[in-house]
């Protein structure tokens, strides 16, 4: 995780695994950046952690730039509709 990013101050870590966004199910990585776009100063989402426990991160971004996160999305080897930070 970047410091000083949306996604650090939200509280996302390496590893966290996003099951939605803005309360949307997010499939792939443009399905992600698409619904974050739709809201560019706000985003919440919804993530599974290592540990596997379900937890909110919400946080303002970076007006008309929602790709400056901090966030690297990858796709999960098991499950590749979801997407890995």
């Amino acid at each position: 995780m970047q410091k000083g990013t949306p996604a650090q101050k939200a509280g996302l870590t390496a590893g966290d695994v996003v099951l939605s966004a803005n309360g949307q199910p997010v499939n792939s990585q443009a399905q992600f950046y698409e619904v974050i776009q739709a809201s560019a100063t706000f985003v919440s989402l919804r993530v599974k952690t290592l540990h596997q426990d379900i937890k909110l991160a919400e946080t303002a971004i970076y007006k008309d730039s929602p790709h400056e996160l901090g966030i690297i999305t990858f796709p999960d080897s098991e499950q590749t509709h979801q997407r890995r930070i």
